[in-house]
């Protein structure tokens, strides 16, 4: 899917498929915060995905919202939601979406 919103981004010139980018990364780097705060509480000092989270995930989400930001690709009120937003995806939208795969 994020493939997807991409070629929607780069050849439509979308606000809300850039938008939609910027929301899938946010939610990245809130799912690093989540590695991390497991890895720390849950786990004793490690948790599956910690290492990709923070040696990739991290440094390119920092890169790529910073950029974001910096050339304004959407508004401030946009970045703004993107908080938000990050937090509904990556615990009721994804913990739903699991739930509707898992075989009984």
């Amino acid at each position: 899917m994020p493939f997807a919103i991409a070629w929607w981004a780069t050849r439509a010139q979308s606000g809300v498929a850039v938008w939609l980018l910027l929301l899938i990364q946010a939610t990245v780097l809130l799912n690093v915060a989540w590695h991390v705060a497991a890895a720390a509480l849950l786990f004793d000092g490690y948790a599956p995905g910690l290492v990709t989270a923070v040696v990739v995930n991290l440094p390119f989400s920092i890169y790529l919202l910073g950029r974001a930001s910096r050339e304004a690709w959407v508004g401030a009120p946009a970045r703004w939601a993107l908080a938000p937003a990050a937090l509904l995806m990556h615990g009721p939208l994804l913990s739903s979406l699991l739930l509707l795969t898992e075989r009984v």
